[in-house]
């Protein structure tokens, strides 16, 4: 399979000086066996082709990648097995390499196999003067259109979570395990008024004066344990309004399953918050009337258990009875006024409303507004 290392004499440049023995180097013998092996042991397609376009040999996992046979493939055209304007970018590549022009040595094609499947393979491409004295192409070749689909569909799903995200109306937030912002979506950046690369970078405790930095750091702690919480937060928004809001904290964990920071959802309750205090002013109002009208019905009760004149009687129980009544009628004006706030915003036309007021004054007046 190979000779045999050997040594010989080198004579000596100049008279006087001593004989050196040199190694012979091992050269291999191959055979066409091992050749073969070779080729068609690697991963990669091989493929060589002659300065005519046509396929002169290839490997065993070339032939897996067309799908086919020898016979289907040497001889023919490798532009038959391609679509016309794919056929025409690779034969353009191909004659300039020919001419010796610069083209890419590397570069990703698309195929037809013999069952009509289109696959993309990336080509790995070297010129090479054959044994007849003419040019040859030799392409290592690889099957990459599993990677390339992978590559599309997370393309396409980064995309989908992009829009979600850039699109919902919470807002949305990641820091990292110091507390700095590294990522904040245009809803937040609305909600407390800075433009994102104002955010970027910053504690997000900075934002806030209902939580210290002391404070900021063992939520940070209880998320690297693993801890999810709800809680309530007010941001001071640039110009100084504040912004009350719903913080859904989750520790967000990376590829390697090391905690990388924080992921929130911050919900505005403005709205909630408005609405609870009315709420809480109409209670209050309530409260404080009932108690009055309590305080007559106990003022007259005692009456009805004294000695008094029949006539103060009667107006005991009147009193009573009306503050009962009173009771009554301010329950069931909170009740419609709980109903009125379900009744959803609607547009009206006021103009016939108006034109009719008008034409009654215009009656009863005498009068011709304008």
């Amino acid at each position: 399979m190979s000779k045999t290392a050997g040594k010989r004499t080198k004579k000596p440049e100049k008279s006087g000086q001593k004989t050196k023995e040199i190694s012979i180097p091992i050269v291999p013998i191959w055979n066409d066996a091992m050749i073969n092996a070779i080729l068609n042991n690697t991963h990669d397609g091989i493929v060589i082709l002659g300065d005519d376009y046509k396929f002169e040999y290839i490997n065993e996992r070339g032939l897996a990648i067309y799908g086919g046979q020898i016979s289907d493939l040497v001889g023919q055209d490798f532009r038959t097995f391609m679509k016309d304007d794919m056929a025409k970018m690779v034969s353009d590549i191909y004659d300039k390499r020919l001419r010796g022009e610069q083209v890419p040595s590397v570069y990703p094609f698309r195929i037809l196999r013999k069952d009509g499947i289109e696959v993309t393979v990336e080509g790995q491409v070297t010129m090479v003067t054959g044994p007849d004295n003419r040019q040859k192409v030799i392409a290592h070749l690889k099957d990459i259109t599993q990677i390339e689909n992978s590559l599309r569909d997370l393309e396409e799903s980064e995309t989908r979570y992009k829009l979600l995200i850039e699109t919902m109306n919470d807002g949305l937030a990641i820091d990292d395990v110091n507390g700095k912002l590294t990522y904040v979506n245009d809803a937040f950046c609305k909600m407390i008024g800075y433009e994102a690369n104002e955010l970027i970078g910053k504690h997000w405790s900075d934002l806030t004066e209902d939580m210290t930095y002391e404070v900021a750091s063992l939520k940070l702690k209880e998320r690297e344990t693993g801890v999810s919480e709800k809680y309530e937060l007010t941001w001071t928004r640039m110009n100084g309004d504040k912004v009350p809001t719903i913080i859904s904290a989750t520790p967000y964990i990376d590829h390697d399953g090391k905690f990388a920071g924080t992921f929130a959802v911050i919900t505005e309750i403005s709205d909630q918050k408005n609405a609870e205090e009315s709420i809480q002013f109409y209670l209050d109002l309530l409260s404080h009337d009932i108690a009055n009208q309590l305080q007559v019905i106990m003022t007259s009760s005692g009456l009805l258990e004294q000695e008094v004149p029949a006539s103060y009687i009667a107006d005991a129980r009147q009193d009573i009875l009306d503050a009962v009544d009173r009771c009554n009628r301010l329950i069931t004006k909170v009740k419609r006024a709980g109903q009125i706030r379900q009744i959803p915003i609607t547009v009206i036309d006021l103009t016939e409303v108006l034109d009719e007021k008008i034409s009654v004054l215009e009656r009863v007046y005498s009068a011709k507004i304008h």
